[in-house]
């Protein structure tokens, strides 16, 4: 009976070994968290140097989703900047983000949201004419990017 029993365990744990092996073939753990976030190269200087914002987003893994070239309509803007409505540097900023064309990107990588802000720190060192036309616009939480990117893309986020 007692090796009956040693064996009936033997067999359980090679059946529990050999699930644990079967779930992590079919569903492998993922250590990557993909994040989707918007960023906007603003008008004047920094839109005129896009190309070279978007080769320091790429050499940083950004994957650029989709994007688009425009000129940002005021109520489109008013939207993207509601929380800070009514703050002294409102009227500033709306008018800044119409005066000329913006490159909207969708990014994804792991930690999108908080990559692209440690990210926009150089970024603006080298392309901000001042801290109102500050070169970029990029989400600053995961919520913000959610809300942010549904006001220019229509595809599933």
């Amino acid at each position: 009976l007692r090796t009956t029993m040693t064996q009936v365990i033997q067999l359980l744990v090679c059946l529990l070994v050999l699930t644990v092996a079967f779930i992590t073939l079919h569903h492998p753990p993922t250590t990557q968290h993909l994040q989707q976030t918007l960023c906007i190269i603003k008008p004047g200087r920094s839109f005129q140097h896009r190309e070279n914002i978007q080769k320091i987003l790429e050499n940083q893994d950004f994957a650029i989703l989709d994007f688009l070239n425009a000129n940002l309509e005021r109520n489109l803007v008013e939207k993207l900047y509601a929380e800070h409505k009514g703050k002294p540097f409102y009227e500033e900023l709306v008018d800044y983000m119409t005066s000329g064309a913006s490159q909207v990107l969708y990014l994804q990588k792991e930690n999108a949201v908080e990559d692209l802000r440690r990210l926009m720190v150089d970024i603006r060192r080298v392309y901000a004419d001042d801290v109102t036309r500050n070169a970029i616009h990029g989400s600053d939480s995961v919520e913000s990017a959610m809300r942010e990117l549904a006001l220019f893309f229509k595809r599933g986020i």
